[in-house]
């Protein structure tokens, strides 16, 4: 069967019981774009906002996707390198991260799973593998639909959306 993070119908419960060394690569009012590695096997993973809709619910609906140690490991190494130019006062605007983020985002393979989660960082309220073929990592503003995020929320048995 594999390491427990291949199935996430197992993934309910505390965040750090499946995902460690989460590392926020983009935040609106909360995560967006994150990566981060299984506990148990160390696999890396993208996670990024598939749906959500702000005002009506917390829970935002996280694609994930397998990526390389070279594309964790790369982006990581860009967000530290925007983080030193903010705190020496200097502005991000001509560092090469955002490019960076956008180009894991297309160059990543389709979600294999979803999650939702209300905070991320603590806890996985469902989650489920996905089938859906052309499932892509888009623009933020393409994933803010009120119809799409109650699919999600359906298709994880999730029935309230104002958890």
């Amino acid at each position: 069967m594999g390491c427990k993070c291949k199935s996430p119908e197992f993934w309910k419960g505390p965040t750090s019981a499946v995902f460690s060394d989460l590392v926020t690569l983009d935040y609106y009012d909360g995560p967006t774009t994150v990566v981060s590695k299984c506990t148990a096997c160390g696999t890396p993973r993208l996670l990024s906002v598939i749906s959500w809709q702000p005002g009506l619910s917390p829970v935002r609906v996280f694609g994930v996707a397998e990526i390389t140690s070279e594309q964790f490991s790369k982006i990581k190494e860009k967000l530290a390198a925007r983080e030193r130019l903010v705190a020496a006062g200097q502005s991000d605007l001509g560092d090469d991260y955002e490019e960076s983020l956008s180009g894991l985002l297309r160059e990543s393979p389709s979600p294999h799973a979803v999650l939702a989660s209300a905070n991320l960082k603590k806890e996985i309220i469902a989650a489920r593998q996905i089938s859906e073929e052309g499932l892509a990592f888009e623009n933020l503003v393409e994933r803010v639909s009120g119809d799409d995020f109650s699919k999600w929320l359906s298709y994880l048995g999730i029935a309230e959306v104002g958890l």
